[in-house]
């Protein structure tokens, strides 16, 4: 089974526009992506709109606007562009910690008259 691929993430990721976004820009052009994660997906948040990058350069993510219910909006230059984490993360984790749990419950039930199994080396 192949490992999960994690984020490799820096507390307080924050990064400021250099380009003014209308409500239909899909290239978010910053300062620096230094701070966040060197691959894509993952979710940035400019005022209360959340956009999903789909990839990244060193000055520019390439983004999905309005995403997880939140609406595209404009954006001036010097806002802040930051990585946070959002309820669509934490409900992700959620369901993976839910799933796993339920994976090795199942792998070491034992049900009732059968032989004691080891489950752990």
């Amino acid at each position: 089974m192949a490992e999960t691929a994690f984020l490799d993430v820096t507390n307080n990721a924050v990064t400021t526009l250099t380009v003014a976004l209308d409500d239909s820009a899909t290239t978010v052009t910053v300062i620096s992506t230094s701070l966040f994660p060197t691959v894509a997906p993952f979710d940035i948040s400019i005022d209360s709109e959340i956009f999903n990058v789909t990839a990244l350069t060193a000055t520019t993510f390439t983004c999905t606007r309005g995403a997880q219910s939140t609406t595209a909006t404009e954006h001036t230059i010097s806002t802040n562009v930051e990585l946070r984490v959002t309820a669509q993360t934490i409900t992700d984790l959620n369901t993976a910690v839910n799933s796993l749990e339920r994976r090795i419950l199942s792998e070491i039930y034992i049900p009732f008259g059968t032989e004691k199994q080891t489950v752990l080396g």
